[in-house]
This record gives structure tokens, C-alpha cells and sequence, in this order.
């Protein structure tokens, strides 16, 4: 599964703008966080978390990664 995943990514990304890139980084880089946040930090299970938290983490990191990528 690793193998294929690397494989079909290079395949898709391979000629991927900067803007696309910095994205897909971005969204790959905000995943990792939010995985460290929920699943090893105990003090973020004390409140439920709402779908507009997440989507705003989201967001605001890949608008943030964009930027830097554009500039």
C-alpha cells in the first residue's frame, strides 16, 4: 500500500503547479497535526470537539501554507 500510494502520487503530483503543491503539503501537514492534537495530547478530549472547529484548523492552516507557497 505504501509503495502504491508513493507511486500513484508521483504519477498524479509529478507536474503539479506550486499553488497545487503547497495544497496538498498544507492539507497532508494540517492531517498530522490534528492527529498529534486529538489522539496524543489528553487535555483535548476534555470538551467535544464541533465539525466548525476542524474545519476552520483546516482551513486556516492551508491558507497559511498557500500564502507561504506563493510568495
Amino acid at each position: 500500500a505504501t509503495v502504491g500510494g508513493a507511486i500513484g502520487g508521483a504519477a498524479v503530483l509529478g507536474h503539479a503547479s506550486a499553488p497545487i503543491l503547497s495544497g496538498v503539503l498544507a492539507f497532508a501537514s494540517a492531517a498530522l497535526l490534528y492527529l498529534v492534537t486529538e489522539e496524543l495530547l489528553t487535555e483535548a478530549h476534555e470538551t467535544d470537539d464541533t465539525n466548525l472547529h476542524v474545519i476552520m484548523f483546516f482551513a486556516g492552516f492551508l491558507f497559511l501554507y498557500t500564502l507561504e507557497g506563493l510568495r
